[in-house]
């Protein structure tokens, strides 16, 4: 059996690991699920095959489905010795006696099962809604794929004797799935009042929400009040020191102006030095791909510019704490798009100012302590002061999604030390994360007047359906809209109403 090789939602593999592999001619990093055969490792073609097609997908969303077949993999031949061709034939038997047992098993660990095989697989639980939801998805997206490609007459059953049970239970996976008569999990999705009519494979598994529980609204966006207050204070880590250092986060900060812009985080992270140039008291930002995207169109792109020039790897191809991902935005067929800042009065000039401030003041000395140290140099906008090689950490390396998260939850807890009447918690449903700075841009944007088109544009969003979230309003906003609505426009009101008096008369029995 293998090692435990890889954690993902407190699963480890037993008969499988997930490789990063390169396919083609290197171009296309896709993740590749190898399983135990005999003495050796044998490739899941589907799967890589699955991930060929959607390439398009990021390594990220990929992952989701080869884990999940390893996982389920792994469940099927640890309960081999109970399985028959009958069995599995059998789908009544199969989705209640094995598929829902496998989904609780996700849930809640193996720890507690009877069977002893069951229980080698180590599984912890303790698994989110939402991190099943992904693995769900993963299932329902390959066994979709594997059921076409079934009746295509592709992936014929291998005839080796131990493969035999579990390609008959993932082909009778795929026909169920792909005649949409059932779902992995899907009763975890957070839908709208929408009813699914496939039957949810895993379902009840977690506890019912009670009637009296708060629903949480899915969308929230950062506090349009608490922007200022967010760049100008939250960063002070204490005014009256004398080093810049222990006075502001000046990079936190930086960080945190950028996402005025609607950007995510990943995409700030992508950032080189020339993508944000302050132009008198504006600044021109550009979002640009880090890949693709070249400055001059007969000249290298960025990957080769970033092999050639520093020996590095564009940071969406990376698998270590470097890693900065980019979900495919909407550019142009030269790989960039222009950035709107949100139309805050005066922002444009303080961001200005403040980029200034960190180019000259902060990442250029630290850059030549960088290179004073013998270190490589980097065209990255955002990095770090900290030197500890010991923990693999050297001045000047790029800024990382650890660090910028820390430097936010800290940021935000003296945000809510000053405003202590205000409920600052970080979360996502709090509407206090960095990605909850782009939701409060498209927000502005769409009271603004933004159609539906430009938000696309000005979010960069692939799909214009994704935008629909940011022409959401809070109960409070639609309340408050329409009291206005009823105090300003009384003749209207009159003309739906019919009556001439605004007043009501006494009932009866007040008289």
């Amino acid at each position: 059996m293998f090692g435990r090789h890889i954690h993902f939602f407190q699963f480890n593999p037993l008969h499988h690991i997930v490789v990063k592999q390169r396919y083609g001619l290197g171009a296309l990093t896709i993740p590749a699920l190898w399983l135990e055969h005999g003495q050796t490792l044998r490739l899941f073609q589907p799967l890589l095959d699955l991930c060929v097609a959607r390439s398009a997908y990021s390594y990220t969303t990929l992952r989701k489905p080869v884990v999940a077949c390893g996982l389920l993999m792994d469940y099927a031949i640890q309960r081999q010795r109970e399985l028959n061709a009958d069995d599995i034939g059998n789908w009544h038997w199969l989705q209640r006696s094995f598929l829902n047992e496998f989904c609780v098993h996700l849930y809640r660990g193996t720890a507690n099962s009877d069977d002893p095989a069951v229980r080698d697989l180590d599984w912890r639980g303790g698994c989110s809604p939402d991190a099943l939801l992904g693995l769900g998805w993963g299932l329902d997206t390959f066994f979709g794929f594997l059921g076409d490609a079934l009746i295509e007459g592709r992936y014929i059953d291998n005839p080796n004797p131990q493969e035999i049970v579990t390609d008959l239970l993932f082909a009778n996976i795929a026909t169920k799935n792909r005649s949409r008569e059932f779902s992995f999990l899907s009763h975890l999705t957070k839908s709208t009042g929408t009813v699914n009519s496939r039957d949810a494979t895993g379902k009840g598994i977690f506890p019912k929400r009670s009637a009296s529980e708060p629903f949480q609204e899915s969308v929230k966006r950062f506090r349009i009040d608490m922007l200022k207050p967010l760049l100008t204070i939250a960063f002070l880590k204490n005014p009256k020191a004398s080093s810049a250092s222990s006075r502001e986060d000046l990079v936190g900060q930086l960080s945190a102006a950028l996402a005025f812009g609607a950007q995510r985080s990943s995409e700030t992270l992508n950032f080189w030095v020339e993508d944000v140039e302050p132009k008198g008291d504006k600044v021109a930002g550009f979002l640009r791909h880090p890949q693709f995207f070249k400055a001059d169109s007969l000249g290298p792109n960025r990957q080769e510019i970033l092999l050639r020039d520093f020996g590095l790897t564009p940071r969406n191809l990376l698998r270590d704490r470097f890693e900065a991902g980019w979900k495919n935005p909407l550019l142009n067929s030269q790989f960039w798009a222009r950035i709107t800042w949100m139309p805050m009065p005066g922002f444009q000039s303080y961001l200005a100012k403040l980029l200034l401030r960190y180019l000259v003041e902060y990442r250029r000395p630290i850059m030549a302590q960088r290179r004073g140290k013998g270190l490589p140099d980097h065209p990255y906008l955002l990095v770090t002061r900290q030197h500890r090689p010991t923990l693999g950490i050297n001045i000047g390396d790029p800024y990382t999604r650890a660090a910028m998260r820390e430097s936010w939850r800290r940021a935000l807890s003296r945000l809510a030390r000053r405003f202590p009447d205000e409920d600052l918690r970080f979360g996502k449903h709090e509407g206090t994360t960095p990605h909850a700075v782009r939701h409060a841009a498209g927000h502005v944007f769409s009271e603004l007047g933004a159609s539906p088109k430009d938000l696309q544009r000005l979010l960069h969003h692939v799909s214009i359906l994704s935008q629909r979230m940011y022409n959401q309003s809070t109960d409070e906003e639609v309340h408050e809209k329409f009291e206005r609505f009823g105090n300003l426009n009384g003749v209207q009101l009159r003309e739906i109403f019919g009556a001439d008096d605004a007043s009501f008369d006494e009932p009866m029995f007040m008289r």
